[in-house]
Protein backbone atom coordinates (compact mmCIF):
# COMPACT_ATOMS: atom_id res chain seq x y z
CA UNK A 1 0.00 0.00 0.00
CA UNK A 2 1.52 3.56 -1.20
CA UNK A 3 1.92 5.99 1.53
CA UNK A 4 -1.17 7.99 0.73
CA UNK A 5 -3.48 5.45 0.81
CA UNK A 6 -2.38 3.99 4.22
CA UNK A 7 -2.29 7.86 5.55
CA UNK A 8 -5.90 7.87 3.81
CA UNK A 9 -6.84 4.97 5.74
CA UNK A 10 -6.91 6.06 8.83
CA UNK A 11 -9.39 9.03 8.17
CA UNK A 12 -13.48 7.46 8.75
CA UNK A 13 -14.41 10.89 6.63
CA UNK A 14 -14.20 9.41 3.41
CA UNK A 15 -15.86 6.02 4.47
CA UNK A 16 -18.68 8.70 5.04
CA UNK A 17 -17.70 10.65 2.29
CA UNK A 18 -16.11 8.64 -0.69
CA UNK A 19 -16.10 11.57 -3.29
CA UNK A 20 -14.77 14.10 -0.88
CA UNK A 21 -11.56 15.52 -2.40
CA UNK A 22 -10.64 17.98 1.37
CA UNK A 23 -8.25 21.17 0.49
CA UNK A 24 -9.00 22.99 3.93
CA UNK A 25 -6.31 21.82 5.52
CA UNK A 26 -5.08 24.99 6.65
CA UNK A 27 -8.48 25.55 8.35
CA UNK A 28 -8.90 22.65 9.82
CA UNK A 29 -7.05 19.09 9.42
CA UNK A 30 -9.40 16.56 9.23
CA UNK A 31 -8.91 13.48 12.35
CA UNK A 32 -7.74 10.13 12.29
CA UNK A 33 -9.75 7.52 13.65
CA UNK A 34 -7.07 7.13 16.76
CA UNK A 35 -8.43 11.16 17.97
CA UNK A 36 -12.18 9.90 17.73
CA UNK A 37 -11.44 6.61 19.66
CA UNK A 38 -9.72 8.64 22.57
CA UNK A 39 -12.03 11.57 22.82
CA UNK A 40 -15.05 9.42 23.02
CA UNK A 41 -13.23 6.89 25.64
CA UNK A 42 -12.41 9.67 27.75
CA UNK A 43 -16.14 11.31 28.02
CA UNK A 44 -17.84 7.46 28.13
CA UNK A 45 -15.40 5.18 29.79
CA UNK A 46 -13.22 7.67 31.89
CA UNK A 47 -15.19 10.82 31.88
CA UNK A 48 -13.59 12.40 35.73
CA UNK A 49 -12.28 15.84 36.61
CA UNK A 50 -8.40 16.10 37.25
CA UNK A 51 -6.25 17.65 39.71
CA UNK A 52 -8.84 17.33 42.27
CA UNK A 53 -10.54 13.86 42.99
CA UNK A 54 -8.58 11.50 45.11
CA UNK A 55 -10.44 8.44 43.56
CA UNK A 56 -9.00 5.93 41.17
CA UNK A 57 -11.28 7.33 38.43
CA UNK A 58 -9.81 10.86 38.94
CA UNK A 59 -6.03 10.29 39.43
CA UNK A 60 -6.10 7.88 35.92
CA UNK A 61 -7.85 11.07 33.98
CA UNK A 62 -4.91 13.27 35.99
CA UNK A 63 -2.24 10.94 34.90
CA UNK A 64 -3.20 10.77 31.40
CA UNK A 65 -3.89 14.61 30.80
CA UNK A 66 -0.26 15.10 32.48
CA UNK A 67 1.33 12.78 30.00
CA UNK A 68 -0.03 14.24 27.12
CA UNK A 69 2.01 17.28 28.31
CA UNK A 70 5.06 15.65 28.53
CA UNK A 71 4.24 14.27 24.87
CA UNK A 72 3.92 18.12 23.84
CA UNK A 73 7.38 18.76 25.52
CA UNK A 74 8.87 15.99 23.65
CA UNK A 75 6.72 16.94 20.42
CA UNK A 76 8.38 20.59 20.16
CA UNK A 77 11.47 19.74 21.88
CA UNK A 78 10.92 22.04 25.19
CA UNK A 79 13.20 21.73 27.92
CA UNK A 80 10.46 21.07 30.45
CA UNK A 81 6.81 19.97 30.63
CA UNK A 82 6.20 23.27 32.99
CA UNK A 83 6.97 25.26 29.67
CA UNK A 84 3.78 23.76 28.31
CA UNK A 85 0.30 25.72 29.04
CA UNK A 86 -3.17 24.39 27.62
CA UNK A 87 -5.25 26.74 25.85
CA UNK A 88 -8.06 26.77 23.49
CA UNK A 89 -6.11 27.33 20.72
CA UNK A 90 -3.64 29.95 18.72
CA UNK A 91 -6.19 33.00 18.98
CA UNK A 92 -6.09 32.04 22.99
CA UNK A 93 -2.60 31.71 23.45
CA UNK A 94 -1.79 35.18 21.67
CA UNK A 95 -4.16 36.84 23.84
CA UNK A 96 -2.75 35.60 26.56
CA UNK A 97 0.99 37.20 25.69
CA UNK A 98 -0.44 40.33 24.92
CA UNK A 99 -2.91 40.50 28.06
CA UNK A 100 -1.28 38.89 30.41
CA UNK A 101 2.56 40.01 29.44
CA UNK A 102 2.76 43.01 26.94
CA UNK A 103 -0.04 44.69 28.86
CA UNK A 104 2.72 44.79 31.99
CA UNK A 105 5.63 45.81 29.89
CA UNK A 106 5.04 48.20 27.55
CA UNK A 107 4.91 51.54 27.72
CA UNK A 108 4.25 54.78 25.25
CA UNK A 109 6.92 55.17 22.65
CA UNK A 110 7.54 51.07 22.91
CA UNK A 111 7.10 49.41 19.49
CA UNK A 112 5.71 46.11 18.20
CA UNK A 113 6.77 44.06 15.58
CA UNK A 114 5.06 42.05 13.17
CA UNK A 115 4.84 41.13 9.43
CA UNK A 116 2.47 42.25 6.42
CA UNK A 117 1.65 38.19 6.26
CA UNK A 118 -0.19 38.02 10.12
CA UNK A 119 -3.77 36.23 10.77
CA UNK A 120 -5.83 38.34 12.27
CA UNK A 121 -4.77 36.39 15.64
CA UNK A 122 -1.50 38.63 16.04
CA UNK A 123 -2.97 41.31 14.76
CA UNK A 124 -5.66 42.51 16.72
CA UNK A 125 -4.84 41.62 20.49
CA UNK A 126 -2.24 43.91 19.50
CA UNK A 127 -4.49 46.68 18.48
CA UNK A 128 -6.48 46.26 21.59
CA UNK A 129 -3.85 46.68 23.67
CA UNK A 130 -2.52 49.84 21.77
CA UNK A 131 -6.35 51.24 22.64
CA UNK A 132 -4.84 50.89 26.08
CA UNK A 133 -1.04 52.04 25.92
CA UNK A 134 0.10 54.65 23.16
CA UNK A 135 2.96 51.96 21.36
CA UNK A 136 3.78 52.08 17.94
CA UNK A 137 3.04 48.42 15.80
CA UNK A 138 5.49 48.66 13.12
CA UNK A 139 4.67 45.89 10.15
CA UNK A 140 7.51 44.18 8.30
CA UNK A 141 6.70 44.34 4.51
CA UNK A 142 7.03 41.64 1.90
CA UNK A 143 9.94 41.75 -0.73
CA UNK A 144 9.38 41.85 -4.60
CA UNK A 145 8.99 37.81 -3.76
CA UNK A 146 6.28 37.79 -1.49
CA UNK A 147 8.66 36.32 1.25
CA UNK A 148 9.54 39.04 4.52
CA UNK A 149 11.85 41.52 3.95
CA UNK A 150 14.74 40.67 6.38
CA UNK A 151 16.68 44.16 6.04
CA UNK A 152 13.49 45.85 6.23
CA UNK A 153 12.90 44.21 9.74
CA UNK A 154 16.65 44.80 10.81
CA UNK A 155 16.07 48.48 9.93
CA UNK A 156 12.68 48.50 12.00
CA UNK A 157 14.67 46.62 15.24
CA UNK A 158 15.75 49.56 18.22
CA UNK A 159 15.68 49.67 21.53
CA UNK A 160 12.49 50.32 22.03
CA UNK A 161 11.23 47.34 20.39
CA UNK A 162 9.99 45.20 23.19
CA UNK A 163 8.19 42.34 20.96
CA UNK A 164 8.75 40.46 18.01
CA UNK A 165 5.18 38.67 16.73
CA UNK A 166 5.34 36.70 13.34
CA UNK A 167 3.99 33.53 11.32
CA UNK A 168 6.01 30.53 10.98
CA UNK A 169 4.35 29.96 8.24
CA UNK A 170 1.84 32.06 6.01
CA UNK A 171 -1.61 30.82 5.98
CA UNK A 172 -2.38 32.37 2.97
CA UNK A 173 0.99 32.10 0.75
CA UNK A 174 2.14 29.32 2.56
CA UNK A 175 5.86 30.73 2.78
CA UNK A 176 7.93 29.64 5.66
CA UNK A 177 9.49 32.38 7.57
CA UNK A 178 13.27 31.87 8.73
CA UNK A 179 12.42 31.99 12.25
CA UNK A 180 15.53 31.31 14.36
CA UNK A 181 17.31 34.15 12.47
CA UNK A 182 13.88 36.83 13.43
CA UNK A 183 14.08 35.48 17.22
CA UNK A 184 18.23 35.78 17.25
CA UNK A 185 17.63 39.17 15.75
CA UNK A 186 15.42 40.17 18.35
CA UNK A 187 17.32 39.06 21.28
CA UNK A 188 19.90 40.95 20.20
CA UNK A 189 17.65 44.15 20.71
CA UNK A 190 16.01 42.75 24.23
CA UNK A 191 13.01 41.58 22.18
CA UNK A 192 11.10 38.99 22.91
CA UNK A 193 9.77 36.66 20.25
CA UNK A 194 6.43 35.20 19.87
CA UNK A 195 6.17 32.51 16.85
CA UNK A 196 2.57 31.61 15.34
CA UNK A 197 2.95 28.27 14.51
CA UNK A 198 -0.40 27.17 13.72
CA UNK A 199 0.24 26.16 9.92
CA UNK A 200 3.59 24.87 10.47
CA UNK A 201 2.99 21.91 12.73
CA UNK A 202 0.79 19.82 10.89
CA UNK A 203 3.88 19.83 7.69
CA UNK A 204 7.53 20.18 9.50
CA UNK A 205 8.80 18.93 12.39
CA UNK A 206 8.95 21.99 15.49
CA UNK A 207 12.40 22.62 17.35
CA UNK A 208 11.43 25.39 20.07
CA UNK A 209 15.33 24.85 21.36
CA UNK A 210 16.73 25.18 17.73
CA UNK A 211 14.18 28.29 17.42
CA UNK A 212 15.46 29.97 20.56
CA UNK A 213 11.96 31.79 20.11
CA UNK A 214 10.38 33.30 23.97
CA UNK A 215 6.92 31.86 22.77
CA UNK A 216 5.63 29.43 20.31
CA UNK A 217 1.83 28.89 20.25
CA UNK A 218 -0.41 25.93 17.78
CA UNK A 219 -3.99 25.01 17.62
CA UNK A 220 -4.98 20.69 17.90
CA UNK A 221 -7.35 21.01 15.25
CA UNK A 222 -4.86 22.02 12.93
CA UNK A 223 -2.47 19.36 14.27
CA UNK A 224 -5.39 16.40 13.05
CA UNK A 225 -6.46 17.27 16.96
CA UNK A 226 -9.67 18.36 18.31
CA UNK A 227 -11.11 21.65 18.37
CA UNK A 228 -10.87 24.33 21.17
CA UNK A 229 -7.45 23.12 22.36
CA UNK A 230 -4.14 24.49 21.82
CA UNK A 231 -0.70 25.19 23.01
CA UNK A 232 1.51 27.79 24.19
CA UNK A 233 4.95 27.32 24.55
CA UNK A 234 7.17 29.45 26.67
CA UNK A 235 10.68 29.46 27.70
CA UNK A 236 10.14 29.22 31.51
CA UNK A 237 11.99 32.95 32.21
CA UNK A 238 9.16 34.42 29.59
CA UNK A 239 6.85 32.33 30.83
CA UNK A 240 6.68 33.19 34.44
CA UNK A 241 6.93 37.09 33.71
CA UNK A 242 3.05 36.19 32.38
CA UNK A 243 0.58 37.28 34.76
CA UNK A 244 -2.99 35.69 34.83
CA UNK A 245 -5.52 36.69 32.54
CA UNK A 246 -8.48 34.63 33.96
CA UNK A 247 -8.73 34.10 37.93
CA UNK A 248 -10.52 30.55 39.41
CA UNK A 249 -9.83 27.20 40.20
CA UNK A 250 -6.91 25.00 40.09
CA UNK A 251 -4.63 28.18 39.34
CA UNK A 252 -4.36 28.93 42.96
CA UNK A 253 -2.19 28.46 46.27
CA UNK A 254 -4.36 29.96 48.68
CA UNK A 255 -7.38 32.09 48.43
CA UNK A 256 -8.35 34.95 50.88
CA UNK A 257 -10.59 37.52 50.79
CA UNK A 258 -7.39 39.49 52.03
CA UNK A 259 -5.85 38.19 48.83
CA UNK A 260 -4.72 35.29 46.44
CA UNK A 261 -1.14 33.64 45.77
CA UNK A 262 -0.98 31.73 42.67
CA UNK A 263 -0.08 28.30 41.88
CA UNK A 264 3.49 27.53 40.23
CA UNK A 265 3.68 27.28 36.45
CA UNK A 266 1.85 25.94 33.93
CA UNK A 267 -1.26 25.40 36.43
CA UNK A 268 -1.18 29.46 37.38
CA UNK A 269 -2.29 29.96 33.59
CA UNK A 270 -5.01 27.33 33.57
CA UNK A 271 -7.84 28.35 35.32
CA UNK A 272 -10.72 26.60 35.87
CA UNK A 273 -11.31 22.83 34.30
CA UNK A 274 -9.95 22.47 31.47
CA UNK A 275 -10.83 20.34 27.75
CA UNK A 276 -9.81 17.72 29.32
CA UNK A 277 -11.15 15.06 26.09
CA UNK A 278 -9.08 17.98 24.07
CA UNK A 279 -6.19 17.57 25.79
CA UNK A 280 -6.44 13.70 25.28
CA UNK A 281 -7.70 13.89 21.55
CA UNK A 282 -4.38 16.24 20.97
CA UNK A 283 -1.85 13.54 22.54
CA UNK A 284 -3.60 10.88 20.13
CA UNK A 285 -2.89 13.39 17.44
CA UNK A 286 0.97 13.43 18.14
CA UNK A 287 0.93 9.73 18.28
CA UNK A 288 -0.33 9.78 15.02
CA UNK A 289 2.04 11.83 13.69
CA UNK A 290 4.52 10.21 15.09
CA UNK A 291 3.85 6.88 13.91
CA UNK A 292 5.18 8.23 10.41
CA UNK A 293 8.19 9.28 9.18
CA UNK A 294 8.29 12.65 9.03
CA UNK A 295 11.20 12.25 5.82
CA UNK A 296 8.08 10.27 4.03
CA UNK A 297 5.42 12.87 5.33
CA UNK A 298 7.41 15.51 3.49
CA UNK A 299 8.74 13.45 0.69
CA UNK A 300 4.72 12.89 0.00
CA UNK A 301 3.54 16.73 0.33
CA UNK A 302 6.57 17.72 -1.43
CA UNK A 303 5.39 15.66 -4.38
CA UNK A 304 1.58 17.17 -4.41
CA UNK A 305 3.08 20.81 -4.13
CA UNK A 306 4.85 19.80 -7.31
CA UNK A 307 2.29 18.18 -9.30
CA UNK A 308 -0.26 21.00 -7.97
CA UNK A 309 2.37 23.76 -8.92
CA UNK A 310 2.48 22.10 -12.31
CA UNK A 311 -0.59 21.21 -12.84
CA UNK A 312 -2.20 24.75 -12.81
CA UNK A 313 0.57 26.58 -15.00
CA UNK A 314 -1.77 24.95 -17.99
CA UNK A 315 -4.71 26.70 -16.47
CA UNK A 316 -4.22 30.18 -17.91
CA UNK A 317 -7.71 31.41 -16.40
CA UNK A 318 -5.94 30.48 -12.75
CA UNK A 319 -3.45 32.95 -10.95
CA UNK A 320 -1.51 31.72 -8.13
CA UNK A 321 -0.56 34.83 -5.88
CA UNK A 322 2.47 32.83 -4.69
CA UNK A 323 3.38 31.89 -7.65
CA UNK A 324 6.79 34.21 -7.62
CA UNK A 325 7.99 32.48 -3.92
CA UNK A 326 11.00 29.83 -4.33
CA UNK A 327 9.97 26.25 -4.21
CA UNK A 328 11.65 25.80 -1.20
CA UNK A 329 10.41 27.75 1.33
CA UNK A 330 6.86 27.23 0.66
CA UNK A 331 4.19 24.68 1.64
CA UNK A 332 1.01 23.43 -0.01
CA UNK A 333 -0.91 26.30 0.49
CA UNK A 334 -2.15 27.84 -3.04
CA UNK A 335 -4.57 30.85 -3.36
CA UNK A 336 -6.12 31.31 -6.05
CA UNK A 337 -8.11 33.83 -8.00
CA UNK A 338 -9.86 32.81 -11.44
CA UNK A 339 -10.41 35.52 -13.96
CA UNK A 340 -13.05 37.63 -13.46
CA UNK A 341 -14.42 35.50 -11.11
CA UNK A 342 -15.53 36.20 -7.53
CA UNK A 343 -13.90 33.57 -4.96
CA UNK A 344 -17.04 32.55 -3.60
CA UNK A 345 -18.63 31.91 -6.93
CA UNK A 346 -15.58 29.45 -7.30
CA UNK A 347 -15.95 27.79 -3.91
CA UNK A 348 -19.60 27.21 -4.86
CA UNK A 349 -18.87 25.66 -8.37
CA UNK A 350 -15.86 23.65 -6.39
CA UNK A 351 -18.68 22.42 -3.67
CA UNK A 352 -20.78 21.39 -6.41
CA UNK A 353 -17.99 19.13 -7.75
CA UNK A 354 -17.53 17.71 -3.98
CA UNK A 355 -14.26 19.76 -3.75
CA UNK A 356 -13.90 21.67 -0.18
CA UNK A 357 -11.76 24.89 -0.43
CA UNK A 358 -11.79 27.84 1.43
CA UNK A 359 -13.03 31.29 0.13
CA UNK A 360 -12.46 34.97 0.91
CA UNK A 361 -10.05 36.89 3.03
CA UNK A 362 -8.54 33.87 5.07
CA UNK A 363 -8.43 36.28 8.21
CA UNK A 364 -5.58 37.94 6.33
CA UNK A 365 -6.97 41.33 5.29
CA UNK A 366 -3.61 43.19 5.88
CA UNK A 367 -1.99 40.65 3.48
CA UNK A 368 -4.74 40.53 0.58
CA UNK A 369 -5.04 44.40 0.51
CA UNK A 370 -1.15 44.45 0.03
CA UNK A 371 -1.41 41.79 -2.86
CA UNK A 372 -4.35 44.13 -4.19
CA UNK A 373 -6.47 41.19 -3.78
CA UNK A 374 -10.07 41.58 -2.56
CA UNK A 375 -10.28 37.52 -1.89
CA UNK A 376 -8.74 34.33 -2.83
CA UNK A 377 -10.23 30.58 -3.07
CA UNK A 378 -7.26 28.48 -1.45
CA UNK A 379 -6.18 25.17 -1.82
CA UNK A 380 -4.57 23.72 0.99
CA UNK A 381 -2.92 20.29 1.08
CA UNK A 382 -2.41 17.90 4.02
CA UNK A 383 -0.87 14.34 4.38
CA UNK A 384 -3.91 12.23 3.50
CA UNK A 385 -4.84 13.80 0.05
CA UNK A 386 -3.17 12.42 -2.96
CA UNK A 387 -2.74 13.55 -6.94
CA UNK A 388 -6.37 12.55 -7.59
CA UNK A 389 -7.18 14.93 -5.35
CA UNK A 390 -5.34 17.72 -7.65
CA UNK A 391 -6.89 16.72 -10.54
CA UNK A 392 -10.24 17.09 -9.72
CA UNK A 393 -9.12 20.61 -8.20
CA UNK A 394 -8.25 21.37 -11.95
CA UNK A 395 -11.88 19.36 -13.86
CA UNK A 396 -13.51 21.74 -11.22
CA UNK A 397 -11.16 24.53 -12.12
CA UNK A 398 -12.17 23.74 -15.74
CA UNK A 399 -16.11 23.73 -14.96
CA UNK A 400 -15.81 26.94 -13.38
CA UNK A 401 -14.50 28.76 -16.43
CA UNK A 402 -17.01 26.78 -18.73
CA UNK A 403 -19.63 28.35 -16.28
CA UNK A 404 -18.33 31.90 -15.98
CA UNK A 405 -15.30 32.59 -18.33
CA UNK A 406 -15.65 34.58 -21.68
Amino acid sequence: MSFAKKIRAEFPIFEEHPKMVYLDHGATSLKPKIVGDRVRDYYLKGSANIHRGIYRLSEQATSDFEKVRIQVKDFIHASSENEIVFTSGTTDASNIVVMGLAQNILKAGDQVIVTQMDHHANIVPWQLLQEKIDFKIEVIRLSDDATLDMDHYKSLLNERTKFVAIPMVSNVLGVSNPVAEICSLARSVGALSVIDAAQAVSHHPVDVQNLNCDFLMFSGHKLFGPTGIGVLYGQHQALDRITPVRGGGDMIRKVSFSGTTYADLPSRLEAGTPHIAGVLGLGAAIDFVQEHSWQDWQKHEQDLFDYCKSSLADLSFVSDLGSQIDSSVRDGVFPLTVKGVHPHDVAAIMDKENVCMRAGHLCAMPLLDNLKSNGVVRASFGVYNSRDDIDKMVLGLKKVWEFFGE
